[in-house]
């Protein structure tokens, strides 16, 4: 059994990362189970609580956000970092064998971090690209609403460059940064449009994309908007290159980290 266990599993980027990821796994033939602390994850792949985690001594486990004591007693124990300074990976008590990045500069971050490692990018979504003539002055601001993410920022650097709405698609993880310097900005040029949970519709949607975090790893809507043809305006967080190995190669990476083959049961 492959289990993967978070200490994060509400709406965000690394949970996505990992629903994917669990989803991959279970449909190249490994029995994947993600278990997480919130709710959202429930539905979305094989998923349980992470209060029903247990392990036995032949599981390959893949641990996120979740600062355990010691090594579990499993067959493998690898570190997947969505992080930077929120999770240092180089002070964090050492429970796993091999540190997963998702990017050479991600890696270089955590470079107080000696042990084994790999770099492993995050799996692409199947979107297509589509038209975006007519809304080419409408931006969208993608992600969690919070003061690492500066939204606001986002939002007045598309204004200042003539686009004439400013949709944003997220939820509000800090409400006092949300009232303080977000709210302020919302109107008739600005819209609020909650956590969207259909991509496609999203990025059809929208002529251009405004991102302005001040910490990133490996953007997920900088890769969804190579994908869907929608112009990326990012900052020097957000300067790593777009992945452009196959989601086939990505799984066979992970199995390889995990000490695994062919799946049980296949030729």
């Amino acid at each position: 059994m492959i289990i993967v266990a978070s200490g994060y599993s509400d709406r965000g980027g690394s949970t996505v990362a990992l629903i994917n990821l669990t989803n991959a796994l279970n449909a190249a033939g490994w029995p994947c189970t993600f278990h997480g602390p919130h709710a959202w994850h429930l539905g979305r792949c094989r998923a349980a609580r992470l209060d029903d985690l247990t392990f036995d001594s032949g599981d390959r486990v893949i641990t996120h956000f979740l600062p355990l004591d010691r090594r579990p007693e499993v067959a493998r124990v690898l570190l997947a970092s969505h992080e930077k300074w929120w999770f240092p990976v180089g002070r964090i008590p050492r429970h796993w064998d091999c540190a997963v990045f998702l990017n050479a500069a991600h890696r270089d971050f955590h470079a107080d971090y000696t042990g084994e490692s790999i770099v492993i990018p995050n799996l692409r979504e199947e979107l297509r690209a589509g038209s975006k003539t007519g809304i080419e002055r409408v931006a969208g601001v993608i992600g969690s609403i919070e003061e690492r993410k500066q939204t606001h920022v986002s939002i007045r650097r598309a204004l200042a460059d003539g686009c004439t709405r400013v949709l944003l698609f997220g939820q509000v993880a800090d409400r006092a940064y949300f009232d303080r310097d977000v709210a302020p900005l919302l109107g008739p040029a600005v819209e609020w449009c909650g956590y969207a949970t259909d991509k496609q519709a999203m990025y059809d949607a929208i002529g251009c994309v405004y991102h302005s975090s001040l910490g990133e790893v490996a953007c997920l809507v900088k890769d969804e908007c190579h994908s869907t043809n929608t112009p990326f305006h990012g900052n020097d967080e957000t300067a790593h290159a777009v992945a452009v190995l196959s989601n086939d190669a990505i799984v066979e990476r992970w199995l390889e980290a995990l000490g695994l083959g062919r799946p049980p049961g296949r030729p």
